[in-house]
């Protein structure tokens, strides 16, 4: 035992020496490995965290675009609405300025068919046509032309510097669209108000 006892701190130092390397060696390997798991959830949070932001640009374009083409679809929906509204509209107004106009060419057929104005002397056109004239508001004037295009008689309720003088062109226009037809209307003027 002598032999072991002098040479057992030295052992120990070399036990000591050893196992410290040992660990030293156990140490690294475990840090290598540690690392090697870090670099390795840093790059998976890197991974989730592109795909996450790519998903959701995605998301948002597809979206963006949505919503162009919806307005988009929207706002011609609604322009040919109010277009065929316009047209309803316009429709209606046509309607009413047409039978207002057939309205008054009755009313002058009536007044013709009752009494032939050719026929009658000039006071007596006058009379009649002046009962017309008061009958209904909208005729200003009236004047009477025979076949052959000339004036027999005129009624007005503008003074007389204001009346509409038939001119040569007037009774050339009016004779040549008449035809067969029963009227013509010539061009209508509408007073500013």
């Amino acid at each position: 035992m002598k032999k072991i006892t002098p040479k057992l701190p030295e052992l120990f130092k070399q036990i000591k020496k050893k196992a410290e390397a040992t660990v030293k060696r156990t140490v690294k390997r475990i840090a290598k490995k540690a690392a090697k798991t870090t670099a390795k959830t840093k790059d998976l949070k890197s991974l989730s965290t592109t795909l996450s932001i790519a998903f959701i640009t995605v998301s948002g374009i597809i979206l963006l675009g949505n919503t162009a083409i919806n307005t988009y679809i929207n706002y011609s929906g609604n322009c040919k609405l109010v277009e065929n509204q316009q047209h309803i509209i316009a429709d209606e107004a046509v309607k009413q300025v047409k039978n207002y106009i057939h309205k008054k060419m009755d009313m002058m057929s009536s007044m013709v068919l009752v009494s032939d104005l050719t026929e009658v002397e000039t006071e007596e056109q006058k009379r009649i046509m002046s009962r017309l004239l008061n009958v209904d508001s909208s005729f200003r004037q009236l004047a009477l032309i025979n076949s052959s295009g000339e004036e027999l008689s005129r009624i007005s309720r503008l003074a007389s510097s204001l009346d509409g003088q038939l001119t040569e062109e007037n009774i050339k226009d009016l004779f040549s669209n008449m035809g067969y037809k029963d009227f013509y209307i010539s061009s209508v003027f509408i007073d500013v108000i």
